[in-house]
């Protein structure tokens, strides 16, 4: 990446160096005046040109008002979206006043109220960009406790809320009685409640806020953890299913290579073999070995719980660490080849990720049964893709936003495609069968940008309506069919990793509106689905997939299956596969294995690199992208965890520091009165509350770092957080490195060496940051948004 800038400091141009399309330039464009904005200022973003741009119209354009804030967007499309501002400068209202040729308009606005604390009380989509009016399309509203933790959120997918009818799913938390503040159960819509038990009263767990298991409102144990000291998961029991998932050795002996009894990771923490075992026979009913090169790249993959030994993998990567080549088959006993090789896969890659070539060999016969050479354009949009010895896949096409608006579907026929509809903001909302025009696939989504309703089409003809009930972290918990108020499935999520899915109840029998199947998950290190194990503990079904999520579906002995035979979906990461659409289900986006790409821009724009489809960087075997915006290493926090899982997570810290500022400034006044007659006392805690005040202030800039670090100078993708966040350290918070000590303090308290903190100065960017369409705040339905309070998931 290569980054010119202005005389004033702001970034330029961003350009990726790729030889084989074309360096790709992207240009940004400075400065507002009255006839376009309420403010004429030269820093501010007026307008983006893109690679492929072929003009001033085709680009993303802004303007702000007075503050400085956001008040419309027009993308490339040429959908413009105004954003509307109440007097205390919050967001109320993301309009859809101008529609994009082919762009789907079932929603036009969406609005949201705050109460009188701040938090968003409703998110509601109307169909009409007027305010007052249209109708109301689906809407969302909440209920907080005194904390200002949500405890319901009521999730209507056809009008307006009714509390008495509408579904909901909530939280519940301690009342804060011995300064401590927690979830206690998760609440789902049709009223069952699974109980977040922190262990017995003064025991480490209750001591450290760890979770100890999972309780059912049965009082069935559904997931029971032992940790290896603060937050790594070392163990977790499923005593119903006689289940355990261990990185433990079974017989507690001494791992040779790092001289403890943690078999499942290697000296470097990585784990190395995961194991789920049948507690009372002794066995693994799903057992993965991993190999590491220096560069923590994973180099082999055994799975010994296969019988005939056919899915053993082995890995090479180029000098970026992408994935070069992948074969199938029996590895050695070194784990260095493979002696009995079933299938292989290449690829060739070019500087920005794209797939030049790919092969494969179906057979293992050692000759290239399907050869595939691809092109891109400068913003590494598939051009042409041509096959030998057929050529059996059609080429994509792209809206203006980069859209996939023409999908090849190798899997249903040759040059089989499927058309999709994308709004305003590209959600994918439509598919459709362009060999038979019959519907496969229709998706609704809120205010939240969560997907609520999907539409399941069968030769043309709908066959079922799905209803989904999410927590606000944006966890699926329940499913009800077609107008059917009783769950047809529910989902326990655990709490190793957002995605750390536990089980699966089931109605099999519609009609009785009984979940009587239950179904164990069983996950890899990449948090793949390996297996489906009954509630009794036998393995129903199990799967396996290549490096990019291709699956493939088996019996419990590795018999091949067309197709699940328990409607299994949530399978590749954990992700939910789409059989009518062939992709996967990414949250932000929709991701198709066979292509190995997103089909659609990455919403957080060049944060996660320079191609906007690419996955994962070119390492799906150690990396995984849960909310499809950027890489991330399986089952790892990074310093961003507490804000993505936990929107309020900046509302709680400025509140922490007005609260310590508070108490700080009522010690003050005590400590300064000469007839204060316990004034040492109020001068100790005056200078108790100024160390509470800078950790408040250093979780904020702490919280800033880490959006520099991980966001990088160029992005824009939380631009109003981080202006959040420097106006508390510019303002209140700017002598949190330099706290004067009244001269009435009896002692000097030196201000505590972090040496994480860094000069103020270091906050104040050298360059403006940049934005792609539909991301940040003012794009309401974006995931990421501060306003919006949810539980942490403490994954």
């Amino acid at each position: 990446m290569q980054f010119t800038y202005t005389p004033d400091g702001d970034l330029d141009t961003l350009t990726a160096v790729n030889a084989a399309t074309g360096n790709q330039v992207t240009q940004y464009i400075y400065g507002t005046t009255l006839s376009d904005s309420a403010i004429a200022s030269s820093s501010l973003l007026r307008r983006e040109i893109y690679p492929d741009s072929t003009g001033t119209s085709d680009s993303v354009s802004y303007t702000y008002n007075r503050q400085s804030q956001r008040t419309s967007l027009t993308d490339q499309n040429g959908t413009t979206r105004q954003y509307d501002f109440d007097a205390l400068g919050r967001q109320t209202q993301d309009r859809v006043t101008t529609l994009g040729a082919g762009v789907d308009g079932a929603i036009r606005r969406v609005e949201q109220t705050y109460n009188v604390r701040g938090n968003v009380s409703a998110v509601t989509c109307y169909n009409n960009p007027s305010v007052g009016s249209g109708s109301i399309v689906n809407q969302i509203t909440r209920q907080f406790d005194g904390f200002g933790q949500v405890t319901n959120t009521f999730q209507s997918h056809s009008g307006a809320v009714n509390p008495a009818s509408t579904p909901s799913v909530g939280r519940s938390y301690t009342d804060g009685s011995g300064n401590v503040l927690r979830p206690t159960a998760t609440l789902y819509p049709n009223g069952r409640e699974v109980t977040l038990d922190y262990g017995s009263s003064g025991s480490i767990t209750d001591k450290l806020n760890q979770v100890s298991s999972l309780v059912d409102d049965d009082s069935t144990v559904l997931a029971a953890y032992e940790y290896l000291g603060l937050g790594t998961f070392v163990q977790q029991d499923s005593t119903q299913a006689d289940l355990r998932y261990t990185l433990i050795s079974p017989t507690l002996s001494t791992d040779p290579d790092t001289g403890d009894i943690y078999s499942g990771l290697d000296r470097f923490g990585r784990v190395k073999d995961v194991r789920w075992r049948d507690v009372s026979a002794d066995t693994d009913l799903s057992r993965i070995e991993y190999g590491y090169d220096r560069a923590s790249n994973r180099t082999w993959r055994e799975n010994p719980s296969d019988p005939n030994r056919e899915h053993d993998w082995l890995y090479q990567y180029d000098g970026l660490n992408r994935l070069q080549s992948a074969q199938r088959g029996q590895l050695n006993g070194t784990h260095t080849a493979i002696t009995s090789l079933d299938a292989a896969q290449c690829w060739t890659l070019d500087s920005t990720g794209n797939w030049k070539e790919f092969r494969q060999d179906e057979n293992g016969d050692g000759t290239w049964d399907f050869n595939q050479t691809r092109t891109a354009n400068e913003v590494n949009e598939i051009t042409d893709i041509s096959n030998t010895p057929s050529d059996i896949w059609a080429t994509p096409v792209y809206d203006r936003n980069g859209n996939t608006t023409t999908n090849p579907r190798p899997d249903l026929g040759t040059d089989a495609t499927m058309t999709a509809t994308f709004d305003a903001w590209n959600r994918m909302t439509k598919l459709v069968d362009d060999a038979t025009s019959n519907v496969l696939l229709e998706n609704q989504f809120d205010g939240r940008n969560f997907r609520v309703v999907a539409k399941e089409y069968t030769s043309g003809t709908l066959a079922r309506t799905r209803q989904y009930y999410f927590t606000d972290a944006w966890q699926c918990v329940e499913e009800h069919v077609d107008t059917s108020n009783t769950p047809r499935r529910q989902y326990v999520w655990g709490m190793r990793y957002i995605d750390d899915l536990v089980l699966r109840d089931r109605d099999i029998s519609p009609s009785g509106g009984l979940l009587t199947e239950r179904l164990y998950y069983l996950a890899d290190a990449n948090w793949n689905t390996t297996a489906v194990v009954s509630d009794s503990g036998s393995v129903q079904e199990r799967y396996e997939y290549d490096p990019y999520g291709n699956l493939s579906i088996f019996a419990a002995n590795f018999t091949p299956r067309a197709v699940s035979s328990y409607g299994v979906h949530y399978t590749y990461t954990t992700r939910e596969w789409t059989p009518d659409a062939g992709l996967y289900y990414f949250r932000n986006r929709w991701y198709d294995a066979q292509l190995g790409r997103f089909s659609s821009r990455d919403p957080i724009g060049y944060l996660d690199g320079a191609s906007l489809y690419q996955y994962v960087q070119g390492s799906p075997l150690t990396s995984v992208d849960p909310f499809g915006l950027y890489e991330r290493a399986p089952g790892i926090k990074d310093c961003l965890d507490d804000f993505w899982q936990d929107p309020s997570y900046m509302r709680h810290l400025q509140e922490d520091y007005k609260h310590e500022t508070k108490h700080r400034r009522e010690a003050m006044k005590r400590c300064k009165n000469p007839l204060e007659p316990r004034r040492d006392f109020w001068c100790k805690r005056a200078m108790s509350r100024e160390d509470d005040r800078q950790k408040a202030c250093r979780k904020i800039a702490s919280l800033l770092d880490c959006f520099e670090k991980v966001c990088g100078p160029w992005s824009e993708s939380v631009e109003d957080l981080k202006n959040a966040l420097k106006n508390l350290l510019d303002g209140p918070c700017r002598d949190t490195f330099s706290v004067p000590v009244p001269e009435t303090l009896p002692n000097p308290v030196p201000v505590p060496s972090n040496p994480n903190i860094v000069p103020i100065e270091r906050y104040i960017p050298a360059t403006r940051p940049t934005v792609r369409p539909g991301w940040g705040i003012p794009s309401l339905p974006i995931f990421i948004m501060p306003i919006f309070p949810t539980v942490p998931n403490m994954a």
